[in-house]
């Protein structure tokens, strides 16, 4: 259930960033330089930092979940190893 919800909220916040930049993208360029040209090129790359915003949510939530998920791995070795020792 909380991996649902923190799924929720970076879906969430994807979509929000990635619209505010992606609406903003020839506005943005004028942050790097007032040449036009420039400005062309960073609204021309702002599609793909907007993908990349929106991997970079739901890879860090799947990566936790997948780290959770080997450390449940790693804590069962450790008690199986420890009651062979005993």
């Amino acid at each position: 259930m909380a991996v649902w919800a923190i799924m929720v909220i970076a879906i969430t916040e994807a979509i929000i960033i990635s619209t505010a930049l992606f609406f903003c993208r020839h506005i943005m360029g004028y942050a790097f330089s007032s040449e036009k040209q420039i400005v062309n090129y960073v609204a021309d790359m702002v599609p793909f930092i907007c993908l990349s915003v929106i991997m970079d949510c739901l890879q860090s939530v799947l990566s936790g979940k997948r780290r959770s998920f080997f450390s449940f791995i790693d804590l069962l070795g450790q008690e199986i190893s420890f009651i062979i020792l005993i």
